[in-house]
């Protein structure tokens, strides 16, 4: 039986409300028991919870997204072997059963959608609803007062439909599925070459029909964007581009509707659009909206969508850089808004540069005090450590971003110094008191000692003459020797944040062939968990129990050339530049004006309050004892569903296997950053949909900054393409990669040198890929062929 003292009913239940965001007080009795899920229609009984008799152990999760997750108890140890898998078997055969009973609930839905359309009829030209939209009926009908939309699923089958009420109110039929399906616009099958833009509602889906003349497959709400995008990929021949149409919901918190869409173009590699609108107080937030704002000057308003493979043409080969996302507020805490918008402002710079050096003090700032756990039951721990890098010109404020970012910790700096002064003084009268109490002790001890020597050793072993030294508290360091930084650090267990205005020192110094010892180091504390033990002859042993250090500073990419040259190359090839995953490399403004205004003190002091915040959460010097949050379950939903996609693309080989070795790390990095901003909103018991969609937004824009820095030696590949191209003519009309390379052409020595040109190639639009399965299995062999149509000037 449970301890009477410790309420496992109630323990279970607040595990679950940080969880799953809604919980029940299971009684113990080793059943499933079904409760509503608070964000669906009031009456569904969706989730579900099951306590075993001796409050040892819990499942629960939700029916409707087959999410389960376990909990053990103070008592766990108790389970035996054969309980916990009689425990497991019961759980999987009600999955099992409740799959089974859901799929047939599905059917039997789908069945009553389609008889309802069969009786519905055209819709009237002055609904409600379309004149409000101001679109056509499209492939709406009308039942009763209701428009209804028919959803199918890539296979056609019509699955769902959602009745719009001439108020706007919309709801689908009961039991049906939603995701993955999705009305299909200005079509009646799927396209099988061209385009197909993937959309939230169904107005904006017409609209955008309306505008471009393509399909449209309208997702019906943002987190079905996601899924739709990935059954059409799926299914749609890659000929057929698809193009996410976001909406812009920037006065919603998070902007659900850009993150969404910025997810399923980075899932599925669509192409993105989001809506520009004529002025910053339009209330618009879609492309619907967009088409009827008097503001808009006509319906051009809408934008330019990419073309199609077939119109856009050759990309000429330059040493271009490649583009980057821009950096959007949504990836913002909301502490951090004003200051980076206003700053940037202010100040001329780029906002990605405040932004992620905000972003990096902030991860200093907290160091080891709180960790994540990225999956619901493995071990897997995450300490938001941050290295981060602004990459630009020597024009580019790099510097005057680092001051105005790090404002606020050099004042805590300075908070802890006047501490650190105050408590040398306390320490020093404590001090000549111990020493008072010492020498009156030994007196005593002297006069026992010729009576009872026992009791003499007894009296001094008692006696505690020791006063420890004040420890001087640090956050930040700037330039010390790596033994200096081992000893800092072994009396800052929470961890440090080194800032350097030029990083490209630093670098310099750990490239060095006497410095590896150093380079290691640093290596391990990146994953800010890792003991480490410095012995030296002068300064003996120094343990350090846990190497946490995030890194911000600037860099010019004349510096970070050889930097990245010498990872492509295998020359360095530890992962250190890799572990910069904040580095950015923005496009700066072309123009300048003379602005002359003082700080927003209202925005800068949310930014101050909210690292202040971060600083008063209690430190721990022990990893065992670290406090860890997990995902909630919606949100562990999201952060699988791209890490999924993630480890997809890296696998697939496409990318070079430095840039492979970034991505590998990005888990780590978005874990943390949702950690992080959860934190920053003052969250502290899970990690909501809020902070970790904005993580995830963070993480496509890491990507393409990465892919930018990357290409700073993409000089040579260049050259080595337009020789390719140049000399096409003395290549078979179907080659592979040795058939150049064969031709020993100058600069194309190395098979890597050759595939690099050839995949440049093929980005670019000169060449096709024919890639074939071999018959005794194995990676498939790629082979080229030239497209028509190539300029003789190219």
């Amino acid at each position: 039986m449970p301890d009477p003292k410790i309420n496992p009913a109630e323990q279970f239940a607040a595990f679950m409300e940080e969880r799953l965001g809604c919980s029940i007080e299971a009684p113990l009795d080793g059943k499933f028991h079904r409760f509503e899920d608070p964000e669906k229609r009031r009456g569904n009984r969706n989730c579900f919870a099951m306590l075993t008799p001796d409050g040892s152990f819990g499942c629960y999760g939700n029916w409707a997204t087959d999410e389960k997750y376990y909990w053990f108890g103070d008592t766990a140890a108790s389970i035996t072997q054969e309980e916990h898998q009689r425990l497991s078997e019961k759980i999987a055969t009600a999955f099992a059963a409740n799959a089974e009973q859901r799929r047939r609930d599905q059917d039997a839905a789908a069945n009553k959608v389609r008889a309802m359309l069969d009786q519905a009829g055209n819709p009237r030209a002055d609904h409600a609803y379309l004149l409000k939209k101001q679109v056509p009926p499209s492939n709406a009908r009308q039942y009763g007062e209701h428009l209804l939309i028919p959803l199918q699923n890539v296979e056609g089958e019509v699955r769902n439909v959602q009745k719009i009420h001439p108020s706007g109110k919309k709801r689908f039929q009961k039991d049906a599925e939603v995701s993955g399906n999705f009305a299909l616009i200005g079509a009646d099958t799927l396209p099988n070459q061209g385009s197909i833009v993937v959309c939230e509602g169904w107005a904006t889906g017409v609209t955008l029909n309306q505008s471009l003349g393509w399909p449209v497959a309208a997702a019906m709400n943002a987190s079905n964007l996601v899924e739709v995008a990935q059954q059409l990929r799926r299914v749609l021949p890659s000929e057929v581009t698809i193009i996410v149409a976001a909406d812009d919901d920037r006065r919603t918190r998070g902007n659900p509707g850009l993150a969404y869409a910025y997810l399923a173009a980075d899932i599925t590699g669509a192409g993105l659009k989001r809506p520009l609108f004529p002025c910053s107080d339009c209330e618009c937030t879609d492309f619907n909206d967009l088409a009827g704002c008097p503001k808009a000057q006509s319906s051009a308003d809408i934008g330019e969508l990419p073309a199609t493979t077939e119109e856009v043409g050759f990309i000429p080969l330059t040493t271009t850089l490649p583009p980057v996302k821009p950096l959007v507020e949504a990836m913002l805490p909301r502490s951090f808004v004003g200051f980076v918008t206003t700053s940037a402002e202010r100040m001329q710079i780029p906002p990605d540069y405040l932004a992620v050096a905000a972003v990096a003090v902030a991860a200093g700032i907290l160091g080891g005090k709180v960790g994540i756990h990225p999956k619901q039951l493995d071990p897997w721990l995450v300490v938001a450590t941050v290295w981060a890098g602004l990459v630009g010109g020597p024009s580019t404020m790099k510097s005057a971003t680092l001051s105005a970012a790090k404002k606020p910790l050099e004042d805590m700096e300075t908070e802890l110094a006047a501490e650190f002064e105050t408590a040398v003084k306390r320490h020093a009268f404590q001090a000549e008191v111990a020493e008072l109490e010492e020498k009156e002790a030994r007196e005593k001890a002297k006069e026992l000692y010729k009576k009872d020597p026992d009791k003499a050793f007894q009296l001094l072993d008692e006696a505690e003459f020791d006063v420890p030294a004040p420890v001087l508290r640090r956050l930040c360091v700037n330039d010390a020797t790596i033994e200096k930084l081992g000893e800092i650090m072994r009396d800052n267990p929470n961890g440090l944040i080194l800032i350097r205005d030029e990083l490209s020192g630093w670098l310099a110094k750990l490239a060095d062939e006497d410095h590896q010892g150093e380079r290691a180091y640093y290596l391990e504390c990146f994953e800010g968990q890792n003991p480490f033990v410095w012995d030296r002859i002068g300064r003996g042993t120094v343990r350090i129990e846990r190497c946490i250090l995030s890194i911000l500073g600037g860099i010019q990419p004349s510096k970070l050339a050889p930097v990245i040259q010498a990872a492509l190359n295998g020359t360095t090839d530890d992962g250190l530049i890799q572990r910069f995953q904040l580095s950015v490399w923005p496009d700066v403004r072309s123009s300048w004006k003379w602005i002359d205004k003082p700080r927003d003190e209202a925005a800068y002091q949310a930014y101050s309050n909210a690292l202040k915040a971060l600083h008063d959460i209690p430190t721990t010097d022990s990893k065992d004892a670290l406090p860890a949050l997990r995902f909630t379950a919606s949100a562990q939903k999201l952060y699988r569903t791209w890490m999924e996609a993630l480890q997809q693309r890296i696998r697939s080989d496409e990318d070079h296997p430095v840039l492979q070795s970034h991505l590998q790390k990005l888990p780590k990095t978005v874990a943390g950053l949702a950690l992080l901003f959860e934190l920053l909103d003052g969250g502290r018991k899970a990690v909501g949909d809020e902070a970790t969609l904005r993580a995830l937004l963070w993480a496509d824009y890491l990507i393409s900054h990465a892919e930018r820095i990357y290409s700073v030696s993409n000089t040579q590949a260049v050259s080595n393409a337009k020789t390719i191209l140049a000399r096409r003519n003395k290549l078979p009309e179907l080659f592979a990669a040795r058939d150049v390379s064969r031709k020993n052409w100058a600069g194309m020595t190395s098979g890597s040198a050759v595939t690099v040109a050839l995949e440049l190639l093929v980005e670019h639009r000169y060449l096709s890929v024919i890639k074939t399965q071999r018959p005794e299995g194995g990676r498939p062999t790629s082979r080229y062929r030239w497209n028509p149509g190539i300029p003789d000037k190219s």
